[in-house]
C-alpha cells in the first residue's frame, strides 16, 4: 500500500501536518483620482521642491478643461434640439400646406415621414443611452 505524502511548504521546505492551516493572503491597494495619495504627494515635494504646486495646477487645468467641454457640449445639444424642432415644424407645416393645395398624398407623406423620423431618432437615442449605461455598469 502506498504511503500518502504530506504537502510540502514551498517557502520553507518543511512538511506540513494535517493540523496546520495553509493560508495565503494577497493585498492590493487601488487608487484612482486626479491627485496622488497624500504620502506620495509629500514624496513628490521632497524629491522636487515645487512639484506639489505644479501637480495641483495641472489638476485644476484639467478640471477647467473638462467643465468647458461639458458646457460646450451642452450648448451644442441645445442648438441641435432647437434646429430639429424647427425642421420638424417646417416639414409638418409643409405637409399641411400640400394638403391644403390638394396634394394630399404628398402632404400626408411629408407629415408622416417627419414624425416617423423623429420617433425613430428618439428610440435610437434611448437605445444608445441604455447600451452605454449597461457598459458603465459592466465596468463597475
Amino acid at each position: 500500500m502506498a504511503k500518502k505524502a504530506n504537502p510540502i511548504d514551498k517557502a520553507g521546505g518543511k512538511r506540513l501536518t494535517s493540523q496546520e492551516d495553509i493560508r495565503q493572503e494577497i493585498t492590493a491597494q487601488v487608487y484612482s483620482g486626479p491627485l496622488p495619495l497624500p504620502e506620495q504627494f509629500a514624496q513628490y515635494e521632497n524629491t522636487l521642491p515645487g512639484a506639489a504646486d505644479r501637480i495641483l495646477k495641472m489638476a485644476e487645468r484639467e478640471q477647467d478643461a473638462r467643465i468647458t467641454y461639458q458646457q460646450s457640449e451642452s450648448r451644442r445639444k441645445d442648438r441641435l434640439s432647437v434646429f430639429t424642432f424647427l425642421l420638424l415644424v417646417l416639414a409638418i407645416g409643409g405637409g399641411i400646406f400640400l394638403v391644403y393645395k390638394g396634394k394630399s398624398l404628398e402632404g400626408f407623406a411629408s407629415m408622416f415621414l417627419s414624425l416617423a423620423s423623429l420617433t425613430a431618432s428618439y428610440y435610437y437615442g434611448n437605445y444608445k443611452r441604455e447600451k452605454m449605461a449597461e457598459r458603465e455598469d459592466d465596468k463597475k
